[in-house]
């Protein structure tokens, strides 16, 4: 394939994904959020390209995770609170073997703009409401349980490559 340009050759993928996951109950919550973004260009061998001012080639991912359990104070004297949240982000510029750009400049770019965020929150333990059994005479019953496990995974990887003939300037 033949790509002949007066001016610019712009060549741009751009990957968007957000997901926001909020848990909001009494006594126990469980919330899960995941998010994949992917930009792939790529020029193959074979390929020629010639422009006469800019080549430019970008891959651009935008990824937002934000998963959220929260357990408030409502009486509960045991309160749990698990979250999970997943999020891959993935961009790739690559220009391969065999292929043949030829251009005055060449702005050649793989990024990732990644917002991730896990919170877990269990609020609420030693109530009022274990206050109120405690009768005169008897122990202190205000103490209870809270937990939070919070568990996570992330990850980002951009790459720009190239393997192909460029001739620039």
């Amino acid at each position: 394939a033949f790509l002949d340009a007066a001016h610019d050759v712009i060549l741009n993928s751009f990957s968007h994904s957000d997901v926001r996951m909020t848990t909001v109950r009494s006594g126990w919550g469980v919330t899960y959020g995941n998010s994949s973004a992917k930009a792939t260009i790529r020029v193959e061998n074979g390929a020629d390209i010639s422009a006469t001012n800019l080549f430019q080639m970008h891959a651009d991912v935008e990824n937002t995770v934000n998963v959220i359990t929260f357990i408030p104070a409502l009486g509960e004297s045991t309160n749990l609170a698990f979250s999970l949240a997943i999020g891959h982000s993935t961009s790739l510029a690559d220009i391969r073997s065999g292929a043949e750009v030829e251009a005055a400049a060449a702005d050649i770019l793989a990024k990732n703009l990644n917002s991730f965020a896990n919170t877990a929150i269990a609020a609420g333990f030693g109530t009022t409401a274990a206050k109120e059994k405690d009768t005169e005479g008897s122990e202190d019953d205000d103490t209870g349980l809270g937990i939070t496990v919070a568990l996570g995974f992330f990850q980002s990887s951009a790459l720009a490559t190239v393997s192909g003939g460029m001739d620039i300037g």
